[in-house]
């Protein structure tokens, strides 16, 4: 589905699926689908995917160097332990520079199963570090220390996962009777091996519907989620009121949709006309209902409840 999509002309069964068979065939123009934002397969997240971007704090007597900068071997060790929502995070990659000038020697070492890391005999100065663990926990901004003999370094991580659910419907405001285009979006975050946290998208995710309201799906079946991880349903309004709708995902997770009320078509107005200089009949006419074209629809989040644990 793209941004400003042409008005699709699809066959629709009425009764098919509600009823086990094929009543009769009717060629039905939909409304527009919604205009989304596109999700990139991945998006970088605010830890800088530079890391020579990240200012450093001055030195005192501090010179510049034309040789290469080695980070070892040295007399300091650096140590300390990474840590994350849910406690100490073993395994997580620390990667360590070492920056002389405009210039930077790096390293990494892996936390122990108490969160614990330790570079030992490395060279002391100024030193960059941050953790991470693909794919669930990452620093968000990389620590800066000026390290001297044994140095102690804790690293703070962020817990990054699970499924983040996102809609949006066309047209804006539905009437009577009118066929409504329904976009339920699927991504996560995850980590990647670099470090940096990206938006993916999750493809190939059953998602069901379940009304609560007058809005009410054409046919009531499971979608999955397309390669750009969205799922397209239509729906219909059956009479004028408020809706709900509750969208569960075959992962057991849940959201809870609240779309726009439905409103009532627009009412004809029957003008009688009566000219007094040319003999004939009164000339009737009617104003027919106009529909106006939805204007663009942003995607909505809304926050998920996880009935099982979350995606990993």
């Amino acid at each position: 589905m793209r941004p400003g999509a042409a008005a699709l002309a699809v066959a629709f069964t009425v009764g098919a699926a509600l009823l086990g068979g094929c009543k009769r065939s009717t060629e039905v123009v939909l409304p527009p689908v919604p205009s989304t934002v596109a999700l990139q397969p991945t998006t970088t997240s605010p830890l800088s995917a530079s890391l020579a971007e990240d200012s450093l704090p001055t030195v005192p007597n501090a010179s510049t160097t034309t040789t290469l900068v080695s980070l070892g071997p040295g007399s300091v060790t650096l140590t300390g332990v990474v840590t994350g929502p849910d406690g100490p995070v073993a395994g997580a990659t620390v990667h360590i520079e070492r920056i002389v000038g405009a210039q930077v020697a790096s390293s990494d070492v892996v936390s122990a199963k108490n969160g614990r890391y330790t570079a030992s005999r490395i060279k002391g100065g100024r030193l960059r570090v941050r953790a991470w663990r693909s794919p669930d926990v990452a620093g968000t901004q990389n620590v800066v220390v000026f390290a001297s003999g044994t140095t102690t370094l804790d690293l703070k991580v962020k817990k990054f996962g699970g499924t983040d659910v996102q809609w949006a419907i066309a047209p804006r405001n539905p009437m009577v009777g009118q066929l409504v285009n329904l976009v339920v979006q699927l991504s996560t975050t995850a980590v990647g091996a670099d470090g940096l946290a990206g938006i993916a998208p999750l493809s190939g995710v059953g998602v069901s519907l379940t009304p609560l309201g007058v809005l009410q799906p054409a046919v009531l079946e499971q979608r999955l989620s397309d390669a750009e991880g969205r799922a397209l349903f239509t729906l219909s309004c059956n009479a004028v009121g408020s809706s709900a709708i509750d969208v569960t995902l075959a992962t057991g997770e849940q959201a809870h949709l609240e779309p726009p009320s439905c409103a009532p078509l627009p009412t004809t107005t029957t003008i009688e006309v009566s000219i007094a200089t040319v003999p004939g009949p009164t000339v009737q006419t009617s104003t027919p209902a106009v529909t106006v074209p939805a204007p663009p629809i942003s995607l909505v989040p809304v926050p998920v409840v996880s009935t099982t644990l979350p995606l990993q």
